[in-house]
């Protein structure tokens, strides 16, 4: 019942349109349709149905009947909640995916629409199921601000990571996304507090170790920042992460003026990663600025890197954490033929089921 108020909210919050009116029956049978696809678990027949209905009544209503349509979504599946509101989830994914299409395509206002969408079901689902309910919904936000930011939409996506950071405080992914896009943005001391709180969570993962490390250094925490670039020099951490961590602290070194301590740093350093060329790029360097003979094999190095397909560490650095948004979405996936199961009861009509956590 909290769920059909929520959604029923979101009907009462979107205003009439003044374009030509929306077929809403025929709308409604032919989205339901596009549902029962889903729930016999063809997700891309699913889709191309979605994107199919949307795209042909736009352009056969036009763009000024995009929130009466989105309120016709809403509708349908207001009528679905009497069997959990878990039934919301795979719907939620499937929007989720036409979002990436239409955007991909370039239906800027359909994408908007979609996005729209899942925000507004993820809220109820929220909402409606309370705390069981909010790691879920975390990690639904995570995801989809992830998509956001991929597409270079950085403040909307922020804000997406802070709502799923304020349902589950220990979100590891949130955590980790919000504070690289704060650190792209130059808010090192905005970004310092999520690294913290995540290396709490995960005191032996590299790369948040790492990029603790490193904002440290950016604020002027000198001494905490080389305590935690110096933990991630030794296996098993990454070689990438233990080569930016040695980079980072030799120029630290030789900022503070101690050029004999970070040559020494980086011809261990060289020696630990040899097939790395930008630990000896920067060793050459450091050892041409101060005059001195290099000593190691610059051209072996630059030739053994070339027989690799090696990523610079700095580039990594520079990635946004695709790596954990994809784990993230494998967690989400992991039920989804459970969730499936309560969307078939619901177009059913058989009454609902325990939720799917």
């Amino acid at each position: 019942m909290r769920a059909l108020c929520l959604l029923l909210g979101l009907l009462l919050a979107l205003p009439a349109d003044a374009a030509p009116s929306l077929r809403r029956g025929r709308f409604k049978a032919e989205y339901r349709e596009a549902l029962d696809i889903l729930a016999r678990g063809d997700r891309e027949g699913a889709l191309a149905a979605v994107l199919e209905l949307e795209t042909a009544t736009i352009a056969a209503t036009g763009t000024g009947t995009i929130r009466r349509m989105r309120q016709t979504e809403v509708e349908v599946l207001e009528d679905l909640l009497p069997a959990g509101v878990e039934v919301l989830v795979p719907v939620i994914l499937l929007h989720e995916q036409a979002y990436l299409r239409h955007r991909q395509v370039g239906r800027p206002l359909l994408a908007l629409h979609s996005r729209t969408l899942v925000v507004d079901l993820v809220r109820s689902y929220a909402a409606a199921g309370d705390e069981p309910a909010y790691p879920l919904a975390s990690r639904l936000l995570t995801s989809l601000a992830g998509h956001l930011q991929e597409a270079s939409i950085d403040s909307v996506a922020g804000g997406l990571y802070v709502e799923a950071l304020e349902l589950v405080p220990t979100n590891p992914t949130a955590l980790l996304a919000l504070a690289y896009l704060r650190e792209r943005r130059g808010d090192y001391a905005r970004a310092l507090p999520l690294l913290e709180r995540l290396v709490a969570l995960r005191p032996f993962e590299g790369e948040a170790v790492l990029r603790l490390g490193i904002n440290r250094l950016r604020t002027g925490d000198r001494d905490a920042g080389t305590r935690s670039l110096e933990a991630v020099l030794t296996p098993p951490q990454p070689e990438w992460v233990r080569s930016l961590a040695y980079q980072e602290l030799a120029r630290d070194l030789a900022d503070r003026g101690d050029v004999t301590r970070a040559e020494g740093l980086l011809r261990r350093a060289v020696s630990e990663i040899p097939e790395d060329p930008s630990l000896v790029i920067q060793l050459s360097f450091l050892a041409d600025r101060e005059g001195g003979a290099l000593g190691v094999d610059l051209q072996g190095s630059m030739e053994r890197s070339a027989d690799r397909v090696v990523t610079a560490p700095r580039y990594r650095y520079s990635r946004m954490p695709s790596g954990a948004l994809d784990e993230l979405r494998r967690e989400i996936a992991a039920r989804d033929e459970q969730r499936l199961l309560v969307l078939t009861r619901a177009l059913a009509g058989r009454p609902g089921q325990r939720a799917v956590r």
